[in-house]
């Protein structure tokens, strides 16, 4: 936020605010409380506040306007690594539904025991679990 050049004392509060949505949601906090603690920080109750600027007796902000300061910040600032996590995503999904290939007619023999109306749930989960055997973790 340094090699910005703020016109106002609310766009530096703005620049501010995106940039701590984004630090805090990175970090894991959700909106709600991200919200909470940088409106405890404009109010001074909480350290982090920026220096050298006026905030307004009544500051607050809420979780929508996180969630807008935290897209803001993402489409300014391109996020590192951003392009090797996606690829490893799209390798995990593709890995994944390799892995849970149904073919027609087992889905149409599951959809059959599905509209069976002797069979009982336990015996269509049994008969679900002869079908799709790799649905079915080992414990259950």
């Amino acid at each position: 936020m340094n090699d910005l050049i703020v016109h106002n004392q609310s766009q530096a509060i703005s620049l501010w605010v995106q940039a701590k949505a984004y630090e805090m949601i990175v970090a894991g906090f959700t909106q709600a409380e991200t919200a909470k603690a940088i409106t405890e920080m404009g109010l001074g109750l909480r350290p982090g506040r920026l220096g050298g600027v006026a905030y307004p007796p009544d500051y607050k902000v809420s979780h929508q306007a996180v969630r807008k300061a935290f897209q803001r910040y993402c489409q300014r600032n391109p996020i590192p690594g951003l392009e090797e996590m996606r690829r490893i995503d799209s390798q995990r999904m593709s890995e994944a539904n390799n892995a849970t290939m149904v073919t027609p007619a087992a889905l149409s023999a599951a959809w059959y025991l599905c509209r069976c109306p002797r069979l009982g749930v336990w015996s269509l989960c049994l008969q679900l679990r002869k079908l799709f055997p790799f649905a079915f973790s080992p414990l259950s």
